[in-house]
């Protein structure tokens, strides 16, 4: 041991180093979107996605607050009216807002594109381990 060096025994550092605390969850959140959008940013195209996939996002949890009328109202004195300030994309032959239809709708949207994730991934995820590990696969270089 040096002359005038503090003796540091096993349990010192054992002690010394135990004290480690876990990042907070909001910091280990910022940190993981921030890691997600910076290799986003080096892709134009991944990140026209990711914009255009959160704005039908936003879009259909806020559609009750966006859309200015009820999509299914029928109203037959206003049908096929042309994009106005009243009615921005136009009516439909039964009178009913389009853009109000066209914001409710990607509600369904996602639904939609949720639903097949769901049940087509896990058929695709059998398909491929049966073909991965069937004697007959074909072997790829």
């Amino acid at each position: 041991m040096l002359p005038g060096a503090a003796a540091r025994t096993m349990s010192n550092i054992v002690q010394d180093d135990a004290i480690v605390r876990p990042l907070a969850i909001g910091t280990r959140i910022w940190n993981s979107t921030s890691r997600i959008l910076h290799k986003l940013a080096d892709k134009s195209l991944g990140m026209m996605g990711f914009i255009i996939l959160a704005i039908l996002v936003v879009v259909a949890i806020f559609a009750p607050l966006i859309a200015p009328y009820d999509p299914a109202a029928q109203t037959l004195s206003d049908a096929l009216q042309p994009p106005s300030f009243a009615h921005l994309a136009g009516t439909d032959e039964f009178g009913r807002d389009i853009f109000s239809r066209f914001v409710h709708g990607t509600r369904i949207t996602i639904q939609t594109v949720l639903s097949v994730s769901v049940i087509v991934g896990p058929i695709g995820l059998v398909i491929g381990l049966s073909q991965a590990f069937s004697a007959d696969a074909p072997m790829l270089p």
